[in-house]
Order: C-alpha cells, then sequence, then structure tokens
C-alpha cells in the first residue's frame, strides 16, 4: 500500500510537472471533460481493437499531449486527426476532402495509439487497466502450468511500426503473442512499462512462479533432455560419417 501511494503521488508530479496529464478526482466517466467522444467509440470496439481503453478527451486536450506526443515520428494531416480523434471534424470534410481521407483515418489511429500509451501510465490510465486485467480482458496465460495467469499487453518498443503487441505473464515473466485480431496492433500504442509499472504499483497482483516442467515421456519412460535437444554441428558430421 505505501509502495503504491508512493508510486501514485510520484506520477502525479511527474504529470504536473510536464503537463502530460490531468488527474481530477471528480472525473467518473472515461469520456472526459464533455465533447463528443464517438470516434474514440467506435474505433475501440472495432474487431482487434479490444486491448484499447477510451482515453479521455480532457486528457487529449492536454497541450503536452495533444503537441508533444509522437515527436520524431511522421503523422501526415497531424492537426486534422486530431480534430478527427476529438470529434471536431469529419474524415472527408475541411480542405482536403475525400482524397485523403484514408491517410487521415491511419494518421489518427496512429496519434490515438501513442496517446494511449501515455494515458495508460498515469495514474488514472492504471486503473483502467488493473479493472481490464481483474476481467482477464486481455487474455490468459497459453503456458499449461500458470493455470490461467492473466496477462498484461506490452510492446517490446515504444517507438511504433517496430513490433507487435505482446502480452506479458505476471506468473512465468515470459511475452507471447496473444489471440486474435489484436495481435496485428503495434506494440508501441501499449509501451514497454506499462505491466511493470502496475506490478509495482500493486505487488499483490504478483504470483508465485510455478517451477513445474512438462516431463517428456516415451512409453512411459522419461526422456532425456539432451536427447530430444538439436543436435550440434559436429555431432551432425558424426551421425553422417
Amino acid at each position: 500500500m505505501i509502495v503504491r501511494k508512493a508510486l501514485m503521488l510520484l506520477l502525479s508530479l511527474v504529470c504536473a510537472a510536464t503537463d502530460c496529464c490531468t488527474i481530477d478526482p471528480k472525473l467518473t466517466s472515461l469520456r472526459g471533460g464533455g465533447g463528443r467522444q464517438a470516434w474514440i467509440q467506435d474505433f475501440c470496439r472495432t474487431p482487434g481493437n479490444e486491448f484499447f481503453a477510451e482515453v479521455p478527451l480532457s486528457f487529449i486536450r492536454e497541450s503536452m499531449n495533444s503537441i508533444d506526443i509522437g515527436r520524431g515520428v511522421d503523422i501526415p494531416y497531424r492537426q486534422e486527426a486530431l480534430g478527427v480523434i476529438l470529434g471536431e471534424r469529419r474524415i472527408g470534410v475541411g480542405v482536403h476532402g475525400d482524397n485523403n481521407a484514408s491517410t487521415v483515418q491511419s494518421s489518427a489511429a496512429l496519434l490515438y495509439g501513442l496517446l494511449h500509451a501515455r494515458f495508460l501510465v498515469s495514474p488514472q490510465g492504471l486503473k483502467v487497466v488493473l479493472e481490464k486485467f481483474s476481467k482477464a480482458d486481455f487474455g490468459r496465460c497459453p503456458r499449461v502450468y500458470c493455470q490461467g495467469q492473466a496477462v498484461l499487453p506490452v510492446g517490446e518498443s515504444d517507438r511504433p511500426k517496430q513490433s507487435s503487441v505482446k502480452v506479458f505473464c505476471p506468473r512465468c515473466g515470459d511475452l507471447y503473442y496473444p489471440s486474435g485480431y489484436v495481435r496485428a496492433c503495434d506494440g508501441a500504442f501499449w509501451g514497454t512499462t506499462l505491466p511493470h509499472l502496475l506490478l509495482l504499483g500493486w505487488p499483490e497482483l504478483k504470483t508465485t512462479p510455478n517451477t513445474s516442467h512438462y516431463v517428456p515421456r516415451v512409453f512411459g519412460f522419461k526422456v532425456h533432455a539432451e536427447e530430444l535437444s538439436a543436435p550440434d554441428q559436429d555431432g551432425r558430421q558424426e551421425r553422417l560419417s
């Protein structure tokens, strides 16, 4: 509990110092401080986007979040894409017309993904992740001996277009591919920090690793591990000679 409070205080101080998020104790809805959130809702409900959370509009409107996010990343029609996310602009309406509608839509998805990664590591975002984790919304570890342990999304890089999203198992500490279409999503939209920051704040979520391992058998007799491993080059040459 002390560690969690210290972590939340540290996150709040960091957010306040950089204007990267606003912690509003009166905020009880993910819809943020008013305004339309139709694009965000539709995006999160699209098949394959089940891991995404709805980022509050108030968080997105913070200047440092909307301007600083994605620095060094090529996001065509950035302002138009931001307007689409905020519900202030419809795709295909405006100076660029319908010809670049698909580009604006792709940019909106990329920009939202980067904003999403920043939101999840804020105090408010961590609570959203905690709720989804408690319901195993991110899936369960495929390893048999982890006994259905709930997993957390994680990226192998904080830069987009490097690798797809993976899931981290708190029990065995390994990474796996998620099931379904979500495996095509960019891992940077969750980032490298999320699961480990959550476990630091809520250490009771950590589970004792299961040290059991599968024992291969042939007709009931244990098979030595070396017999199942691939032979080295010297061993292969000996068998061929």
